[in-house]
């Protein structure tokens, strides 16, 4: 049922302009967003933390079907739904009713290299991440600092600096 739903979704509504969006970097967050109303949003998520609770092979076939029309829509939605919503589930955050909903979309950093410091009544990031799949849609930044340090981090935040790797256009 829901490797079905998630094939319905990607033939009718990813599949089309699939190539554009990935010319154009482009997630479409109304699409994006459509998952969540087929619960694919917490897909992995128990029930009792307001999840569909599917297993792996659920998971498996319903990120296949995304990958097989949309492979970045694939790749943002495995970043969302699977690891930041994950670990911001189990954290106990706050923002899970709005990941689950698609109000919030979140993403992971790869490849961080950051330290955190404690200042006042907070902590300070300081350092790069390589690569943050999605973040140009992303409203949220799961990044780890130090061995067991995870953090989360408004992509608007004061601070927050953006380099896209592209070299300077003249």
């Amino acid at each position: 049922m829901i490797r079905d739903a998630a094939a319905d979704h990607a033939a009718t509504r990813l599949g089309p302009g699939a190539h554009d969006r990935d010319q154009a970097a482009h997630l479409d967050r109304a699409e994006f967003a459509g998952l969540s109303e087929l619960g694919l949003f917490g897909i992995a998520l128990p029930e009792s933390a307001g999840g569909v609770g599917a297993g792996p092979t659920a998971v498996a076939l319903a990120v296949e079907e995304l990958a097989s029309r949309c492979p970045s829509t694939a790749l943002a939605f495995h970043h969302h739904a699977l690891l930041a919503t994950e670990l911001l589930a189990g954290a106990g955050r706050g923002e899970l009713p709005a990941l689950l909903s698609g109000e919030l979309l979140a993403t992971c950093a790869i490849g961080a290299d950051l330290r955190a410091e404690s200042r006042g009544a907070g902590v300070a990031l300081t350092g790069r991440v390589a690569v943050v799949p999605g973040l140009a849609s992303a409203d949220l930044i799961v990044v780890q600092a130090g061995p067991a340090g995870y953090y989360v981090v408004e992509r608007t935040a004061r601070g927050v600096s953006i380099d896209d790797g592209a070299p300077p256009r003249r």
